[in-house]
C-alpha cells in the first residue's frame, strides 16, 4: 500500500456510492450542498422563531384591545361613563340626605337609597371596580422601570439569555 492519497475520481460508474465513501469527487455531487442545505435550514427555523415572537405580540394586542373592548361595551351597556357616575352619585347622596332629612321618609325608601349607593360605591362597585382596574393598569408603568419591563418580556417569551433546551442563544 501506499502512502499517497487516492485520486480523484470524476467518472460516473456504478460503484458511484463507493466512491462518495472514499471521499472521491463524482458528477453532480457538490460538496457544499450540505452546507447551504444546512443554512437554509437555519435560516428557515429562525424565520419561523420571528414569526411566532410576531405571532405572540399580536396575540397580546388583540387580548389587550378584547378586554377593553369588553370593557367599554360593559360601561355602554350600563349607560355610564365616568362623568354621569360621578353626576348620579352626588344625586343619590343628595337625595339620601334630604329623606334622612325628613322625618316622613319610609324607613324602605331610605334603605333603597342606601342600597343603590353601596352596590354602585360599596366593595363590588362599578365606579371602585374603574378606579382599581386604572391603578393596576398604571403600576407596571410606575414601579418597573423600561430595562425590568424588557427584561421580563424577554423571560415570558424565552428569548436571549432566557431560552431553554437548544433554543438559540449564547453557547
Amino acid at each position: 500500500m501506499s502512502s499517497e492519497p487516492p485520486a480523484l475520481d470524476n467518472s460516473v460508474d456504478g460503484g458511484g456510492h463507493r466512491n462518495l465513501r472514499e471521499g472521491r469527487m463524482v458528477a453532480g455531487h457538490h460538496p457544499d450542498g450540505e452546507a447551504s442545505r444546512l443554512t437554509r435550514r437555519e435560516s428557515a427555523r429562525q424565520s419561523r422563531k420571528r414569526k411566532k415572537m410576531y405571532l405572540e405580540t399580536l396575540e397580546d394586542k388583540v387580548q389587550k384591545l378584547s378586554f377593553e373592548v369588553n370593557r367599554m361595551k360593559e360601561y355602554a351597556a350600563t349607560g355610564l361613563s365616568l362623568e354621569s357616575l360621578d353626576q348620579e352619585t352626588r344625586n343619590n347622596v343628595n337625595q339620601l340626605r334630604t329623606a334622612l332629612a325628613s322625618d316622613t321618609t319610609p324607613s324602605v325608601e331610605l334603605f333603597s337609597l342606601v342600597g343603590t349607593l353601596l352596590v354602585r360605591l360599596g366593595s363590588n362597585g362599578v365606579e371602585r371596580r374603574v378606579g382599581i382596574e386604572k391603578d393596576l393598569e398604571q403600576l407596571p408603568e410606575l414601579f418597573i422601570s423600561p430595562v425590568n419591563m424588557l427584561l421580563f418580556w424577554l423571560n415570558e417569551r424565552r428569548i436571549g439569555p432566557f431560552s431553554y433546551g437548544s433554543e438559540s442563544g449564547p453557547a
